[in-house]
């Protein structure tokens, strides 16, 4: 277990920042919002396909609001 977690605290976190950074210059400012603002539905859906979580009420409350917040705070900026 320790193994699993410093190989998903080193090189991967540290690949999917340099992805991110390295594809941000191909797309608009409004998609590369938008992308991150998945970035909890994203989590979710990986914890249910992968990690075989069932998430109760609250917590698929809590990833919408998380979403609606972003997309929110997004809007303002626009």
């Amino acid at each position: 277990m320790l193994w699993a977690l410093l190989i998903s605290i080193g090189p991967t976190s540290a690949f999917a920042f340099w992805i991110q950074t390295a594809c941000q210059k191909y797309t608009t400012p409004s998609r590369v919002a938008i992308i991150y603002a998945m970035e909890p539905v994203f989590a979710a859906f990986t914890g249910l396909v992968f990690g075989g979580e069932k998430p109760g009420l609250s917590a698929g409350l809590g990833c919408l609001l998380i979403l609606a917040a972003m997309l929110t705070a997004e809007q303002s900026c626009a």
